[in-house]
């Protein structure tokens, strides 16, 4: 489903961007001491680039690509019965002036009695086949700015920690993204999620779109931040599954000195009720202490497109 709305929020020739610049990348990659590392570099930042833009450059999609993404047809009417009551998806169709030829897409709520063309405006006489008018649908503004700047997985990463914690002792009272630190000095460092506790502890997230994102300056700078909060842990998050995971975002659930270490991959966050199963669960001091081996993450077997739909299904009775 991800995969789908990113595609659909990319503004018209960024499919053709991304292939030029892909090839380009090998050339400049070949040229490194390291060409295999540095390409996988390159194609991570260029993949991570979505221009999305409204108006006539925003792509559409059709009921059956979203039936395709979730595998389930009367699930996924659901689902855009819940989107389109959200508005993160307008429904609506094309349309075309047979004057001027000019081609349209319009929200249904635009459709009314007389329609003016963009390209001459004059009122299409007849805007719609004579036998039947198949929708199409646009991301919303907000769904398509969250994808845009790529705060799409900050909002799910958030909502599993809400999940998660909540379940502890004590309550979340906020997640807030993209929060900056300045110490006396007027050294800076961001959490890309804060979480704030009931009781006054802070906790610093750092959210990567693919887990290739991660470098090692993310993995001491959440380390440095951690200690400033005086918390000693710290999450990092990304969207990729267990299996997809990057040996750099592995090797950071280590126990760094007197800083404890924990993932969220999509093996967390797709899960509709997600586990304590941040390398074990929520580090507490009868769980891990500074130097201890990190406990096995459990594995949420199954597909998680099919549980998704049987929870469409089951919410929707």
């Amino acid at each position: 489903m991800l995969d789908l709305l990113y595609k659909k929020s990319a503004a018209t020739g960024m499919s053709w961007w991304k292939k030029r610049a892909t090839e380009q990348a090998k050339v400049v990659a070949a040229a490194q001491s390291n060409p295999e590392e540095a390409l996988a570099e390159l194609k991570c930042l260029i993949e991570n680039v979505s221009v999305s833009h409204g108006g006539e450059s925003a792509a559409t999609l059709v009921f059956g690509e979203l039936s395709r993404a979730i595998g389930n047809k009367k699930a996924a009417k659901v689902w855009l019965r819940w989107a389109e009551e959200k508005s993160l998806l307008l429904r609506g169709t094309s349309i075309k002036c047979q004057r001027c030829q000019r081609e349209a897409w319009r929200p249904v709520s635009e459709l009314g009695t007389s329609i003016i063309c963009d390209g001459c405006a004059r009122p299409l006489s007849h805007p719609f086949e004579p036998t039947s008018l198949p929708f199409s649908y646009r991301l919303g503004e907000s769904l398509r700015r969250a994808i845009e700047m790529d705060s799409i997985y900050h909002l799910l990463v958030m909502r599993a920690i809400r999940v998660i914690l909540e379940s502890g002792v004590e309550k979340v009272v906020g997640l807030h993204p993209g929060v900056d630190f300045r110490n006396e000095d007027g050294e800076q460092l961001e959490a890309d999620v804060l979480v704030a506790m009931e009781g006054g502890d802070l906790l610093a997230c750092e959210v990567k779109h693919r887990s290739t994102g991660l470098k090692a300056t993310d993995i001491e700078h959440s380390d440095r931040l951690a200690r400033w909060l005086g918390n000693p842990t710290v999450l990092f998050a990304c969207g990729d599954t267990d299996q997809e995971l990057a040996p750099i975002f592995t090797s950071a659930a280590t126990v760094g000195g007197d800083v404890w270490r924990r993932l969220l991959t999509a093996d967390d966050w797709l899960a509709p009720n997600p586990n304590l199963n941040l390398n074990g669960r929520y580090p507490g001091p009868d769980v891990c202490q500074p130097g201890a081996d990190v406990p096995p993450r459990s594995k949420l077997a199954g597909d998680h497109e099919a549980k998704f739909a049987d929870l469409l299904l089951t919410e929707s009775l």
